[in-house]
């Protein structure tokens, strides 16, 4: 099997193990919420995340998307040493792993309970990054992303964009709805830029980083 596309409903699984697919390539996980979430106490809805095992056997992954609401952090993922896409939706999500080396595109959406995030320096690799409706304050190491191509941000908390002027190989750069963010760098070392998009974000519009 080279390709697992799943919807589940975690009233019904509670358990998934991947370990003998060992073939993996793409996998695709999303649970079934609208049939099966319940309101909290709060008016929040709430929902009981299956056991997922056996993520760090399949080794040969090389696109994992995976929308799970209930999670609040996901398993190593040091050894998918293949991963190039890692999408995630995943609203309660509290912690990241250290991501591999080999990524290539991350997107991380609705995860509203991300404050923080790992150190990205090391993923010398990265040509997509991509975040959308997210509570991150800040992108440490993100002036190490020299392979970094395309930046899209969304709908996110951030202060701060440190070490944006030191993407050198930036082409696209989108960020919208972003109103804590407090204002950019000078972006004119940019050579490579061909596409900046500012726009609703209160404390700054476009000609103030060119």
């Amino acid at each position: 099997l080279a390709t697992l596309r799943l919807t589940y409903d975690s009233s019904k699984l509670k358990s998934l193990d991947i370990s003998n697919l060992t073939n993996l390539k793409e996998l695709y996980l999303a649970n079934n919420m609208e049939e099966e979430a319940s309101p909290g106490t709060d008016g929040y809805l709430m929902v009981e995340p299956i056991s997922l095992l056996g993520i760090g056997k399949v080794t040969k992954v090389e696109t994992l998307k995976l929308c799970l609401p209930g999670f609040t952090k996901l398993p190593e993922m040091d050894a998918l040493k293949q991963l190039r896409k890692l999408d995630l939706q995943c609203p309660d999500l509290q912690h990241l792993p250290r991501l591999p080396k080999s990524l290539k595109k991350l997107t991380l959406r609705d995860c509203k309970s991300l404050k923080t995030l790992p150190e990205l320096k090391y993923l010398m690799s990265l040509s997509g990054l991509e975040l959308l409706l997210c509570s991150v304050m800040e992108i440490e190491g993100l002036q190490h992303l020299s392979s970094l191509v395309a930046l899209l941000i969304s709908h996110c908390e951030l202060v701060k964009l440190d070490g944006l002027e030191c993407l050198t190989s930036l082409r696209t750069l989108t960020i919208s709805y972003c109103d804590s963010l407090q204002g950019l760098p000078d972006l004119s070392n940019l050579k490579k830029l061909r596409t900046c998009h500012i726009q609703h974000c209160k404390n700054i519009t476009q000609k103030d980083s060119l």
